[in-house]
């Protein structure tokens, strides 16, 4: 998968276009691991001049961050 490939899929699961997710500053996709170093959920965090309206729409918590499932980012790359 590109980086190109990769931001579309991020931002289609967050569910805003590609050319928005550009214009924000974040951190890329991060992993957290069980004790047994899986996978299991991934986020993304998100600067804090980030467009608040733009938050709200992506659900973004107070730290800026949004949290999905690793099924989720999984599954959805295979489309």
């Amino acid at each position: 998968m590109t980086e190109e490939e990769r931001n579309a899929h991020l931002a289609h699961i967050l569910g805003i276009s590609a050319e928005t997710l550009s214009r924000l500053h974040h951190s890329g996709l991060k992993e957290v691991t069980d004790s047994e170093l899986q996978v299991y959920k991934y986020y993304i965090e998100f600067g804090s001049d980030s467009a608040p309206d733009i938050l709200d729409i992506i659900n973004a918590d107070e730290q800026r961050r949004v949290y999905f499932p690793a099924s989720v980012w999984e599954n959805e790359k295979e489309h």
